[in-house]
């Protein structure tokens, strides 16, 4: 792996320009962490995830096995950062917040796949590849093994009804789409909990803002009041 060229995840919080730098070289992947455009914390790693902490604020990370940034977000409220514009993160990102269903439901797509795919290439492998490949022929030796003389057990038979029985068999097929739409569901939750509290931050962040300018139009007036008094 080379050098890649550094890139910036944003957020704006509790008034203050907050920035995540990446960049790696190699096998090390370095994460800096800006408040208000001066450097605070950096970290070099050559694992999947680091802890950027400094002025109150920590900050987590992690990456993918292709070094990608999986997440950046606050710890304390899980408030993600804003990926660069333009690239395939912050398209990713427009999808998951317009439809956070069809972006989840990936999960359940990626189940019915584990199942599908390999039933399919046994069936092509066992009906055009198998009956074509010379197998050679082994002889198997036969061996006299000693009769084990078990105890004989009456276990009592439990009278399942011919459905539940049917369920059981069959889990290992529905259980995986199971766990992806459980997985799905769960993934929307928080995508709207996070959500919720992005955008009260960034009302709290107006209205910060919204006071500030009040106050210095309220002090303007006021002194140009006391002059024309004068």
């Amino acid at each position: 792996m080379g050098t890649k060229t550094p890139f910036r995840y944003t957020l704006d919080h509790d008034g203050r320009r907050l920035e995540v730098e990446f960049s790696s070289a190699g096998l090390a992947s370095t994460a800096r962490l800006l408040v208000a455009g001066e450097q605070v914390a950096e970290q070099t790693t050559r694992g999947d995830s680091a802890t950027l902490r400094a002025e109150g604020i920590k900050v987590e990370v992690r990456w993918g096995w292709l070094g990608q940034v999986t997440r950046c977000e606050l710890r304390s409220s899980g408030i993600a950062f804003d990926p660069p514009p333009g690239s395939r993160a912050a398209r990713l990102l427009e999808l998951a917040e317009a439809r956070p269903t069809l972006y989840a439901s990936r999960h359940v797509v990626l189940a019915v796949g584990r199942i599908v795919l390999p039933l399919l290439g046994l069936g092509v492998l066992f009906r055009f590849v198998a009956p074509a490949l010379p197998l050679p022929s082994i002889p198997v030796p036969e061996v006299d093994l000693p009769s084990i003389p078990w105890p004989d057990l009456d276990l009592p038979s439990i009278p399942w009804p011919g459905w539940v029985r049917a369920i059981i068999e069959s889990s290992k097929y529905w259980g995986p789409v199971l766990f992806g739409l459980l997985i799905a569901a769960d993934e929307v939750r928080k995508r709207r909990r996070k959500a919720a509290a992005r955008a009260g931050s960034a009302s709290s962040d107006a209205g910060d803002n919204t006071t500030s300018t009040t106050n210095s139009t309220t002090n303007s007036n006021s002194g140009n009041s006391a002059d024309n008094e004068r």
